[in-house]
């Protein structure tokens, strides 16, 4: 079932509904990039997802 609250373009996720550009999940989790010595980014990404 679809998340009409979570959209998402990402179509390689195993969470991404295939027929629309939403998330399947009830909720996600939000991280910082961190560059290999510890520091951050100054970007974030969807840490709930996982490649089908």
């Amino acid at each position: 079932m679809m998340n009409m609250s979570i959209h998402c373009d990402v179509t390689e996720c195993k969470y991404h509904d295939k027929t629309e550009k939403y998330c399947t999940l009830n909720a996600i989790s939000i991280q910082h990039e961190k560059n290999k010595d510890g520091t951050y980014k100054g970007e974030a990404d969807c840490a709930s997802y996982e490649r089908e």
